[in-house]
């Protein structure tokens, strides 16, 4: 690590190196020379710890992914309003919806599921549905091919074995 100047300001270069192997789905650059790890390289002014300016620019890494899905899923930059309060309004409603969505992938498909909002719709949300009634109990039954019934059943158990945090009356 050493620190440079470029057009007058101090910068650090910081080059990480893994071992494929041990973080076989991570990103990075690979050299025919050095087989077997993949390297990134952060370019900071922040005079931090390795470790922090690691964990800061690794957590950063995916939100330009996220602010896309935002534009193409969500219409975040097709709502601008006349009024302020009401596209203040409409930017809230879209960030619910989002945050609805990233719980729903967390905590019904229990992994870290990259799968974007238009993928979720046609496998999960634009079904056709009705109600009927079996054992005098409503139950809903969903339009769904049979080789994808088994996947469906399976986010229901996760949802069903989730901890009641709210009881509702």
């Amino acid at each position: 690590m050493k620190f440079h100047h470029h057009e007058g300001k101090e910068r650090r270069y910081i080059i990480v190196k893994k071992r494929i192997e041990d973080r076989p789905h991570s990103g990075g650059k690979l050299f025919e020379d050095l087989p077997g790890y993949r390297f990134n390289c952060y370019v900071t002014n922040l005079d931090l710890p390795l470790d922090q300016i690691w964990n800061i620019y690794n957590s950063r890494a995916d939100c330009e992914n996220r602010i896309k899905e935002l534009k193409q899923d969500f219409g975040l930059e097709n709502f601008c309003l006349q009024d302020f309060w009401a596209t203040e309004a409409s930017f809230r409603l879209i960030m619910v919806a989002y945050n609805l969505i990233s719980l729903f992938r967390h905590f019904a498909l229990n992994e870290r599921n990259n799968a974007t909002h238009n993928t979720l719709k046609s496998y999960c949300f634009a079904l056709g549905a009705w109600t009927a009634t079996h054992a005098n109990k409503k139950v809903l039954k969903i339009a769904l091919p049979v080789k994808r019934r088994p996947w469906m059943d399976g986010i229901f158990a996760k949802i069903e074995n989730l901890p009641k945090k709210l009881i509702y009356s």
